[in-house]
């Protein structure tokens, strides 16, 4: 636990490497523990997280495939659907032919996780997200193969989902803020508050 923390500690402080080392060193003590069976899915996630961020794309659809695996033995499908997601993004990233295929395996499950719990509403909004990347990201590996008429139908899908989750995100942030400040009357304020929280900036703070 104190690996998995101070991980999270170095990814908050951009460091990298060293967040990989440790949620790798977390990951190899959970085979010493008894009774558990199963590793720690969100471990996987920091792992493969780091390892985008340092480029090794490789590295990271291997821990994306394994946090998408864990979070499916725990019947998690949404966490599951996102983490196949950015499995699929890293596989293109890294010019592996199976990304192709894992998109589009995506692109099938993606109506599949279904909800009737609110807190599950950002889930699925960030696998909305990915998965209108994933059509950008397919699209342009096709276009640089000469693939032009497929590309671009990816390409016009891709933005017209990434245009319908801002317009998603920006309709839910209206309708919160219109249940404590009245927000819902000034839409370029909610939409300030949007571009704020965003970047991990308070919405609400004037400065």
């Amino acid at each position: 636990r104190a690996l998995l923390f101070r991980a999270r500690l170095e990814f908050a402080r951009s460091a990298w490497s060293a967040a990989r080392e440790d949620a790798a060193a977390a990951l190899a003590l959970d085979d010493n523990l008894e009774n558990l069976e199963q590793k720690n899915p969100f471990t996987y996630e920091l792992l493969g997280r780091a390892a985008l961020r340092e480029g090794d794309y490789a590295a990271a659809a291997a821990a994306f495939g394994s946090a998408e695996k864990a979070h499916d033995r725990v019947g998690d499908a949404i966490r599951a659907r996102n983490a196949g997601a950015d499995r699929a993004l890293a596989l293109l990233g890294a010019g592996d032919e199976a990304g192709s295929t894992e998109s589009r395996r995506i692109f099938a499950q993606k109506s599949n996780p279904r909800t009737n719990n609110p807190d599950d509403i950002p889930l699925l909004q960030e696998l909305s997200r990915k998965d209108a990347e994933l059509h950008l990201a397919l699209a342009a590996k096709l276009a640089s193969k000469g693939q032009a008429v497929d590309a671009s139908a990816l390409w016009e899908t891709g933005c017209v989902r990434l245009r319908t989750y801002v317009d998603d995100a920006t309709a839910r942030i209206v309708a919160d803020d219109a249940k404590t400040d009245n927000l819902a009357k000034d839409r370029a304020a909610a939409a300030r508050g949007l571009a704020a929280f965003s970047v991990g900036l308070d919405p609400k703070n004037p400065y």
